[in-house]
């Protein structure tokens, strides 16, 4: 077999067939990567034989080729695709998939997903927040402490940018602040990051105002020309306060 990096290669994943390159398989330090440098397994129609999960391999690759993936969300399934990622050596990628399954984990708290949009240097990061409230809460209240985390990963940079190299793909920061009701308005800052990931220089503060429905919100990060415009995620939500004065909670967006 010749060593080219354009290779294409045929791969027989526990019975499933794959088609890719030896560009990707070797994209990032992994068994993968290493097999080329030991004796291969071909099957009779001369693919390279992996005897692994072969429904499970496709996000192994889909990685490979991007760099990230959307995880399942049935748990057997994390599970499942976090002991490939670790069979594979894949470092990074088991590190990502266990923030995610930790944020899956959580449950009766206000989600949002979306987009931070740096305008000025075209910088675009997914992320996820999630938030809920902090101690007990009453009805009357109309500050209410929030506490919660960001989850986020870049998904475009200008070419050749150093950003990547400076923050990572993808982080965590937690945040503490108060959800002011009457305004529709949360503002909080972020009170420590999760060392066991890559990313953040510095934690950062944070001014959002959410829709009457509660069900989106637009916002802004201090010191960056940031925007986003974002979802919810799931169907529970921070108390709305509503103009006859009663709570109303935000219903899924799909």
């Amino acid at each position: 077999m010749a060593n080219k990096e354009n290779e294409i290669i045929e791969l027989n994943v526990g019975g499933t067939y794959y088609t890719t390159s030896k560009a990707t398989l070797c994209s990032q330090d992994s068994m993968l990567k290493s097999l080329f440098h030991f004796p291969l397994v071909y099957d009779q129609q001369k693919g390279i034989f992996i005897d692994r999960d072969g429904q499970h391999f496709r996000y192994i690759l889909n990685y490979l080729r991007d760099g990230y993936i959307d995880i399942p969300s049935d748990p057997i399934v994390q599970n499942e695709l976090l002991r490939e990622a670790q069979y594979y050596c894949l470092d990074n990628l088991v590190k990502f998939l266990k923030i995610e399954m930790d944020a899956l984990i959580l449950s009766d708290e206000f989600k949002f997903v979306g987009k931070w949009i740096y305008r000025t240097h075209d910088y675009t990061y997914d992320f996820k927040m999630t938030l809920k409230i902090k101690g007990d809460y009453k009805e009357e209240m109309q500050n209410v402490p929030i506490e919660g985390f960001i989850l986020w990963s870049l998904e475009k940079a200008p070419e050749n940018s150093h950003i990547f190299h400076r923050i990572g793909d993808y982080g965590r920061e937690f945040v503490e602040g108060t959800y002011y009701r009457d305004k529709y308005q949360i503002e909080f800052e972020g009170v420590r990051k999760d060392v066991s990931a890559e990313g953040l220089i510095a934690l950062d503060q944070y001014r959002i105002t959410l829709s009457e429905d509660g069900q989106s919100f637009e916002g802004v990060t201090s010191g960056n020309e940031v925007r986003t415009k974002s979802y919810a995620e799931s169907n529970t939500a921070l108390p709305i306060l509503s103009t006859n004065g009663k709570d109303n909670s935000a219903e899924e967006v799909i």
